[in-house]
């Protein structure tokens, strides 16, 4: 990441900066603080010191107290200058950044003032090293968009710039994993957007609209829970007294993408290659910011499509009569809106907007071949965004408070979208070939899911043993989810034999139905389950951090969640409560800030997520009732047209459960998700739990810093399916959705940073992570552990071992940045590496069959049996080198234009590994799309190119 950062002085030093470090502060707002010390020249408090602080917003007036101290709370991210003038002696002057959920600590001695008047500038941490806190024992990344903007992480269609970002943190592996765990909290801007029902992200945000990020995966403060993997917080730009924006296009074309050694694998296996489609896709951004009333009202906006959409061509599957081409498209629109109401120096009131809206057509294919346009999945749309509300106030010159409401949603199906064959029409599935015909397998049905958020919380700054703050709060969640599942547009589906010999067109007189020959021809009936799951937590917090002195601090922490969970139809309901300790101790080794060691022992409760209860929900399974074809006995028996009335409804005369008895209420099987369910949620299921120790070593000078962390978690509670024989009757299984009793997950980690921004024009760094993450969780090993009662040795279903997925012991990430003036202009050049070990990807296993005793009380009949003494599977090893090359140059007035080539895998590396096609095992090139092999694929395509072109101003 590149900084430039220098001190610059006129005359002589008047004025001596002596310390600046960040602070973890938990606002809910996205905000930060600064604060500090000034000194007279021998060392006395500078009392009554006036101090002016210049932000964007306008300037900020206040006093030192009685102990020369000063506070600036509830700071919108970004650069400030801090002034202070007093008589006799040099000015100081000090440019910082203020970090979202930090706090900068300035320490200030005057000087006398010289014959001359002489100020100093003291450009302050003005980039960040990419570390966290020095006075807290937090481990993660900090860094802010202007410096990923410098680095060669495209923004494409399919991925954006944050996403690619959180997979450069130390101690992730090639997933979205941090520390062994995969549960995130998302934040943006104080606004809880985590998907309660994956853990995940809900929201997309506008990748030229976001300013600061900040990644916390160990060491984090009371106020933040229902995670295990790492907290993820994002700030927004805001608007200043200045207007300024950006137009920017991201151009790319799968054209443009080598080809590397891939035609040598398609060659092995004989398989005909086509070249990618010249078509280039146009990612456009724009934001604008500035005020409303200055000095008052601020706003940003922003917006983000993709122009023309992305398109890929096709055909329908011609397995019976020659296919249809068609066209499969992708189209996306972001909305940003962001108002901040500066009321008084006390008060601030925002309010943020967020929506897009993705649109996929024909993109996708379930339960057979489509044969023409109507049994493609038609259109899919999803709609995702926030709104909140927020106030912060500073009550007094020691206590804040803090508002916050937002609600997050996901909104996806309804009128329009689905197959479009027509909601009257039947589906039709050739049995021979699973071609299907007529319409498509992909309803309309609607889901909605919003997560609303209350939080209240306060922060008093206090003395007595040392400087305290304490914050406290309580929060309110409130997930709710409300679906239905429908495989097929109409609800029915025909499955019929083929076609007569001769047939030229899949015409219903042409369709061969088998009487009484249910793997040959059925219907079947699904009628729709609407459900809603509503999902509460209720948490309050206390947080302490408690500096000592100079060389000692603690961070002082408690968090108390209270989980409860109803659903219906289906009344499932649990209720779980959790308390998460927290402990932090600093010592600062010389007193500043230049060598500390830290120590932390943590615990974390994790949400219970929804999907982890899908199993027991009824409300994706459809009631479903399955009929015989026993026909009318006409002269069209035994054909498609006898299967159907004239107005295209189903004749149910030729429908039922054997001769003579026929019609709707006559089904074979009838599979009603309440009436037969198996599954239920205990209702004293407990919150995943993880318990963590951390101790650290940080060194950090002006521009350079370098962190050393070891990291170990235990991690256990894991929701899993636990099966019981002859549960609900003989023969029938019952399964309980509650904690594994034996699931554990261990991780060990060793966790190296450095950045050095001191080199004229240049900076480097990265970090290296050793890690191993060993266990024997139902969730890396197909959810089987607890499948089959203590019939099977947990050893054979889940061995304890390398956690599959999370294992990958070496993980180094590099870069480097050169930038440099030419002309009137500033050009950039940077390099981003990374290396990464072969990671487990599981044991070997074989599909064996249960034990007959087992079949008989109701457990599978197969189950997936591992083979530990036989050694791991591995993906293998890989590394990637991408290039970065820009360019701005000034063009009218604040106006500059730039340009930046992004290249990836310049190296064009592409490793080699085993490949199983069609039952053919190929040791070869590895191929730029996912193969499955049984022993994992790296899915790294070939050299790539984008562009970007804009303007700023």
């Amino acid at each position: 990441m590149h900084s430039s950062s220098s001190l610059l002085t006129r005359g002589r030093l008047c004025a001596l900066l002596i310390g600046a470090s960040p602070l973890l502060i938990g606002q809910t707002s996205a905000v930060g603080h600064v604060t500090g010390t000034v000194a007279r020249p021998d060392g006395s408090p500078a009392v009554g010191q006036a101090i002016l602080v210049e932000t964007p917003r306008g300037a900020r007036e206040l006093r030192t107290d009685e102990k020369g101290q000063f506070r600036l709370p509830n700071l919108v991210p970004g650069k400030v200058v801090v002034k202070v003038h007093a008589a006799g002696m040099m000015d100081f002057r000090s440019e910082v950044l203020v970090m979202v959920n930090q706090t900068t600590a300035l320490a200030i001695r005057l000087k006398p003032q010289a014959s001359t008047t002489v100020e100093v500038v003291a450009i302050n941490s003005s980039v960040p090293l990419n570390t966290t806190d020095l006075d807290q024992s937090k481990t993660g990344f900090t860094t802010t968009m202007e410096q990923i903007d410098n680095l060669p992480i495209p923004l494409t269609t399919t991925t954006d710039r944050l996403s690619q970002t959180l997979l450069l943190v130390p101690g992730t592996n090639t997933g979205y994993a941090y520390h062994g765990a995969s549960n995130l909290a998302y934040n943006v801007d104080g606004v809880d957007t985590t998907d309660s029902n994956y853990g995940q992200a809900i929201t997309q945000l506008n990748n030229d609209l976001l300013d600061q990020v900040q990644v916390m995966t160990g060491g984090v403060s009371a106020k933040y829970g229902r995670f295990d993997g790492a907290l993820v917080a994002v700030t927004t730009r805001s608007g200043s007294n200045a207007f300024e924006g950006s137009m920017r296009m991201v151009l790319s074309n799968p054209k443009w993408q080598g080809l590397g050694k891939t035609p040598e694998l398609y060659k092995a296996l004989g398989i005909s290659m086509t070249r990618s489609a010249d078509a280039t896709t146009t990612i456009q951004s724009y934001t604008f910011l500035g005020p409303i009333l200055k000095d008052r009202l601020f706003f940003s906006l922003g917006y983000q499509t993709y122009s023309p959409e992305q398109k890929t061509y096709g055909k329908t599957g011609g397995f019976v009569f020659s296919g249809l081409p068609y066209v499969a498209s992708l189209s996306e629109e972001r909305k940003d809106a962001k108002l901040d109401w500066i009321v008084d120096t006390a008060n601030r009131i925002s309010f943020q907007w967020n929506a897009s809206e993705t649109r996929s057509e024909n993109r996708f294919n379930n339960l057979g071949n489509p044969s023409t346009l109507e049994t493609l999945s038609g259109l899919k749309r999803e709609k995702r965004g926030y709104y909140s509300v927020g106030w912060t106030s500073q009550l007094t010159s020691s206590l804040l408070l803090d508002l916050k409401y937002n609600d997050a949603y996901y909104k996806s199906g309804g009128p329009g979208t689905g197959s479009t064959g027509g909601a009257l029409v039947p589906t039709w599935k050739d049995m021979t070939t699973s071609t299907l015909f007529d319409n498509g397998t992909f309803s309309s049905e609607p889901e909605e899911r919003h997560q609303k958020v209350f939080s209240l919380g306060v922060t008093w700054f206090a003395h007595g043993m040392g400087e305290h703050q304490v914050e406290a709060g309580v929060q309110g969640y409130e997930y709710t989810l409300e679906s239905a599942a429908l495989d097929f547009p109409s609800g029915y589906l025909i499955s019929f034999n083929g076609f007569v010999p001769g047939a030229s067109t899949p015409a219903l007189a042409n369709r061969v139905m088998a009487v009484q020959n249910a793997a040959l021809t059925s219907l079947v009936w699904q009628v729709p389950v609407h459900g809603k799951s509503n999902t509460k937590n209720k948490a309050v917090y206390l947080n302490d951090t408690w500096t000592l002195d100079k060389h000692l601090s603690f961070n002082l922490g408690l968090r108390y969640d209270g989980f409860t969970s109803d659903t219906t139809p289906e009344n499932n309901h649990y209720s779980a409560s959790a308390l998460a300790p927290r402990l932090a101790v600093n010592v600062d080794l010389a007193g500043d800030k230049r060598h500390v060691v830290s120590f932390t022992a943590a615990e974390y409760a994790s949400q219970i997520l929804q999907s982890n209860l899908a199993g027991a929900s009824v409300t994706k399974t459809p009631i479903t009732r399955t009929y015989l074809y026993v026909g009318t006995g006409g002269a069209n028996q035994g054909l498609g047209t006898d299967a159907l009335t004239s107005t295209g409804a189903i004749n149910w005369a030729a429908w039922g459960k054997s001769a003579g008895v026929t019609g709707q209420a006559n089904p074979v099987t009838t599979q009603d998700p309440i009436q037969n369910r198996t599954t239920f949620v205990d209702p004293n299921l407990k919150a995943p739990r993880t318990r963590e120790l951390t101790l650290g070593y940080r060194h950090e000078i002006p521009q350079q810093a370098f962190s050393a962390t070891l990291v170990r978690r235990w991690m256990d509670r894991f929701v899993d399916d636990i099966w019981y024989g002859d549960g609900i009757a003989p023969g029938r299984a019952k399964i309980i959705i509650s904690n594994d009793p034996d699931g554990k997950r261990d991780y060990y980690g060793l966790e190296l940073t450095y950045r050095n921004n001191a080199i004229e024009h240049v900076s480097f760094g990265g970090n290296l992570t050793w890690s191993r993450s060993l266990g024997n969780d139902s969730a890396v090993t197909g959810g089987q552990a607890n499948n089959f009662g203590n019939g099977i040795s947990r050893d054979r279903l889940a061995p304890q071992g390398p956690t599959a997925s999370f294992d990958r012991p070496f993980i180094l990430h590099a870069d480097a940045t050169y930038q440099n003036t030419l002309g009137q202009g500033r050009y950039n050049f940077s390099l981003l590496g990374s290396y990464f070990s072969r990671q487990i990807s599981s044991c070997p296993w074989g599909t064996a069959n249960t034990p007959a005793n087992l079949v008989a009380q109701g457990y599978a009949a197969t189950y997936r049996k591992f083979f530990p003494e036989l050694g791991v599977l591995h993906q293998p090893e890989y590394f990637t080198l991408d290039l970065q090359i820009g360019y701005e140059h000034p063009i009218a007035g604040k106006a500059k234009a730039f340009g930046k080539v992004n290249i990836l895998n310049i190296l064009n590396y592409m490793p080699t590994t085993s490949i199983q096609y069609y039952g053919t095992a190929y040791a070869g090139p590895y191929v730029p799309f996912t193969l499955y092999d049984g022993k994992g694929v790296v899915n790294q395509p070939a050299r790539s190119f984008s562009f970007d072109l804009g303007i700023r101003f």
